[in-house]
């Protein structure tokens, strides 16, 4: 059993239990690399909502997954506030789709 006194939800322990939880639902072979476990945990304060969906799809492999977090970092750096919330908002519905038709909308 493990113990952790960080209290803050973005910290090295939660990173590393959501990295543990997607490689958990992923099969053995298909583990992400340390490359892919390298740039989410550099990503995560970003984006830790997203991040953690991908637990749901354990199909992706590390080149979707990147894929993923440079389209995220692209909306990011928009600099019209309103343009990258709508980006952002349009972003997170097509994720919410794709969950669905990959049947993984638990």
């Amino acid at each position: 059993m493990a113990y952790t006194n960080d209290a803050t939800n973005n910290g090295p322990s939660q990173i590393y239990l959501i990295l543990s939880s997607i490689d958990s639902e992923r099969p053995v072979g298909s583990r992400l690399s340390n490359d892919t476990a390298r740039l989410l945990s550099t990503k995560y304060i970003e984006l830790c909502g997203l991040v953690s969906d991908l637990r749901r799809i354990p199909e992706l492999n590390d080149a979707s997954i990147g894929d993923f977090v440079a389209t995220a970092d692209r909306i990011n750096s928009i600099q019209n506030q309103a343009l990258r919330s709508n980006a952002l908002g349009a972003f997170q519905a097509e994720v919410g789709i794709w969950q669905i038709l990959a049947g993984k909308d638990r």
